[in-house]
């Protein structure tokens, strides 16, 4: 898979977690 691809089931992914769990905050890259 290309680093986009990877990149843009990543993000939205991250972002999901941070807001199933908004008391854990920690920097995911």
């Amino acid at each position: 898979m290309t680093t986009s691809a990877s990149g843009a089931l990543f993000l939205p992914q991250r972002t999901a977690l941070l807001k199933a769990r908004p008391s854990v905050h920690r920097p995911y890259y």
